[in-house]
């Protein structure tokens, strides 16, 4: 997930941080202390609208503010991170 100085997740975790995400994506990654806090976001009523969806499009959009999420889980937003997961589900699923 992407870094930002506004990012909350769980208070009670801790997080900082992390490694610069690639160029094309721009960003840092956030450094956890705990997967406590991912679980944290992906909850019913999180951060993301990603919680008993079951559709790819639809998760992958939970996960940006075009979608109803308080946060964009990427800088380069939901077009621009649908157009590199679609290529990368088609391989999985090939």
């Amino acid at each position: 997930m992407t870094w930002s100085d506004s990012y909350v997740g769980n208070p009670k975790i801790a997080k900082s941080k992390g490694s610069k995400r690639p160029y094309n994506e721009g960003g840092h990654y956030i450094r956890y202390s705990s997967v406590e806090d991912w679980v944290y976001l992906l909850r019913p009523g999180g951060t993301y609208k990603v919680s008993g969806v079951k559709n790819f499009k639809a998760a992958v959009k939970g996960f940006f503010r075009a979608g109803g999420a308080n946060y964009d889980y990427a800088t380069l937003g939901y077009s621009g991170y649908m157009e590199r997961i679609k290529a990368r589900k088609y391989g999985i699923d090939k």
